[in-house]
C-alpha cells in the first residue's frame, strides 16, 4: 500500500532525480512517508466510505490512493477538506473527522476541543470532546453573557434583474442557542463574528450571516423577552 501511495501529481512522481545520498527522489519521498505514517492506523470515514483517515488527520482517497490537501477556513482557523461522492462534494472539518473516527464520546459532548489551542494540530492526542462551556473556558470567554441567543432568519425579496436587495420579508425560521460558542459552531464562524452581530442587532447583509438577525433572549435595555418584540419588521 505504501509503495503505491501517490504523494503528488504524476509529473512530479515521474521525476527520479538522484538525491545527495544517491537515492532517487521517489525513493526518498517513500522512505520519508514510511517514517511518518507507516505505524498509523487508517480507518474508513463513516460519512464518506470513499476515504480513510489516520490519527494525524491525514485523509486518503481510497479509490485513487492520493492524499487529500486540506485548506484553512479563514473565518474559523480550522482545516477543511472537500470529500466527493457521486459527483457531489461536501466540506468537512478535519478535527471533527478525527474525533468522530478515533475518539469515543460517551457523554455526547457536542464540540471538539484542540488541547494545545492550535486549530491546525489535528492529531488525535491533541483533540478531546468538549461542552460549549468547556470551549468558552478554552477561549477565555467565561464571564461573557451566556443567556440564550435567538437568531431570526428573514425571507428576502430581490429585484428580478440583477438580483439586488429590495426588502426583508417575514421571519421564516427562529433558531435558539445556549451560548455564543454554540451559535458560532452552528454557523461555522468565530466567536467575534457572533458577538458583533449581537452588538449591532441588525439583519446581516453579507456571507453566512445574510438574512439572519442575532439577539439575546432578554434585551439588555428593556429586559423584555424577544418573543414579545414585533417579528414582522421591515428592513430596507
Amino acid at each position: 500500500m505504501l509503495d503505491n501511495l501517490k504523494l503528488g501529481g504524476p509529473n512530479r512522481l515521474a521525476q527520479s532525480k538522484p538525491c545527495e545520498n544517491g537515492e532517487t527522489l521517489n525513493a526518498s519521498r517513500r522512505r520519508q512517508y514510511r517514517a511518518k505514517y507507516e505505524n498509523l492506523t487508517w480507518k474508513k470515514i463513516t460519512q464518506n466510505p470513499n476515504y480513510s483517515i489516520n490519527q494525524n488527520g491525514v485523509i486518503r482517497n481510497d479509490n485513487t490512493n492520493q492524499l487529500k490537501q486540506p485548506y484553512v477556513n479563514q473565518n474559523t482557523g480550522y482545516l477543511i477538506v472537500d470529500l466527493w461522492e457521486n459527483n457531489r462534494g461536501k466540506k468537512y472539518s478535519v478535527h471533527r473527522l478525527v474525533a468522530e473516527t478515533f475518539i469515543s464520546n460517551p457523554a455526547c459532548k457536542p464540540t471538539v476541543d484542540h488541547i494545545d489551542g492550535d486549530r491546525q494540530n489535528n492529531s488525535v492526542e491533541n483533540l478531546r470532546w468538549a461542552t460549549y462551556s468547556e470551549q468558552n473556558s478554552r477561549f477565555g470567554t467565561v464571564g461573557v453573557r451566556s443567556e440564550e441567543i435567538v437568531v431570526k432568519h428573514y425571507e428576502e425579496r430581490r429585484k428580478n434583474r440583477g438580483g439586488g436587495h429590495i426588502e426583508w420579508l417575514s421571519v421564516s425560521e427562529v433558531l435558539r442557542f445556549s451560548s455564543i460558542s454554540e451559535a458560532a459552531d452552528y454557523f461555522d464562524c468565530t466567536l467575534g463574528n457572533i458577538s458583533q452581530m449581537l452588538k449591532v442587532g441588525t439583519i446581516g447583509r453579507r456571507g453566512l450571516m445574510r438574512g439572519y438577525q442575532f439577539m439575546y433572549q432578554t434585551s439588555r435595555k428593556t429586559h423584555k423577552s424577544v418573543t414579545t418584540i414585533e417579528t414582522e419588521q421591515r428592513f430596507a
